[in-house]
């Protein structure tokens, strides 16, 4: 049974007073739902202030990495130019030679010297276009003149002007070639 006071004040009016129990137990909810809602809102904060530190992390990162593409690029070609340097050394050498004893000593020195070239090119992917007797491919030639020669087809290259070459599958530079065109 609840313990409710009655307080008479007259015949026609008469207040009942509510226990004290039940309005502690108001303040009870109001201040749970208060303390609650503090929590929540550390909650909030500490998952913000975590949100922020992770979005700073993440630009940090990303400016980091773009760092790095910027200087990977800058110094992309250090490899192959430290090989041509050792190249150029050698050619310097050759030049400092005062005597040669003959012209075919000197050529033999070149040789070398080309084919150390040529080794150094084929290492990093780079290759010369094979064009000699080959169709004519503006992918892969630039015409510079035409020839008239009845033993080949029309449209065959039918010299090699200066080489080109390829970068992997990438053309570096076309070959500059005569293109053999009958009747002309």
């Amino acid at each position: 049974m609840s313990k409710e006071k009655v307080i008479e004040k007259s015949d026609e009016e008469m207040v009942v007073e509510e226990p004290k129990k039940e309005v502690k137990k108001k303040l009870t909810k109001t201040e749970k739902l208060e303390k609650k809602i503090q929590e929540l809102e550390k909650q909030f904060s500490e998952i913000n202030e975590k949100m922020l530190r992770d979005r700073a992390e993440l630009e940090n990162f990303k400016k980091r990495i773009n760092d790095e593409k910027i200087k990977e690029r800058k110094y992309a070609q250090q490899y192959i130019l430290n090989k041509l340097i050792d190249l150029n050394d050698n050619f310097e050498r050759a030049l400092s030679v005062k005597n040669y004893e003959t012209v075919e000593k000197l050529k033999e020195g070149v040789v070398i010297l080309n084919n150390l070239l040529s080794q150094i090119l084929e290492a990093e992917s780079v290759n010369k276009i094979d064009a000699y007797l080959k169709p004519f491919d503006p992918n892969y030639h630039q015409a510079v003149a035409t020839d008239n020669i009845d033993k080949l087809a029309d449209d065959v290259v039918s010299e090699v002007l200066q080489a080109g070459y390829l970068y992997k599958d990438r053309v570096l530079r076309p070959s500059m070639v005569k293109v053999n065109k009958k009747g002309e």
